[in-house]
């Protein structure tokens, strides 16, 4: 983004931003990661907790909850979905990933 700014002239100076910005190297991201993952646990719901949510849950967070383990779907593209997306006379969803615009068919249940 800094260097986007000053080549096309938004800063009439190079910004100096140090190291910190660096990109980490993927052994570091690796370690990082598992590290996380051994602290913390995995970030995974077990279907007996997600059975409680359901049965806990009121309508929409139920709906997304089962669009969320159904699709694969998260906070975002739940946000974000179109009714055009969703096509009820056949089940199924066809909603492309915002970040990367991989398409993705959805059947729902």
């Amino acid at each position: 983004m800094l260097r986007y700014a000053f080549v096309n002239g938004l800063i009439d100076r190079e910004v100096r931003y140090g190291s910190k910005f660096d990109k980490p190297n993927l052994k570091q991201v690796r370690r990082d990661k598992r590290e996380r993952r051994e602290k913390h646990g995995d970030r995974m719901f077990e279907a007996v907790e997600i059975r409680q949510l359901l049965t806990e849950a009121k309508q929409p967070l139920r709906s997304m909850i089962l669009l969320a383990i159904n699709c694969g779907m998260g906070q975002t593209d739940l946000a974000r979905l179109p009714l055009s997306s969703v096509d009820l006379n056949n089940g199924l969803i066809n909603y492309p990933r915002p970040k990367t615009e991989a398409s993705r068919l959805c059947p729902l249940w």
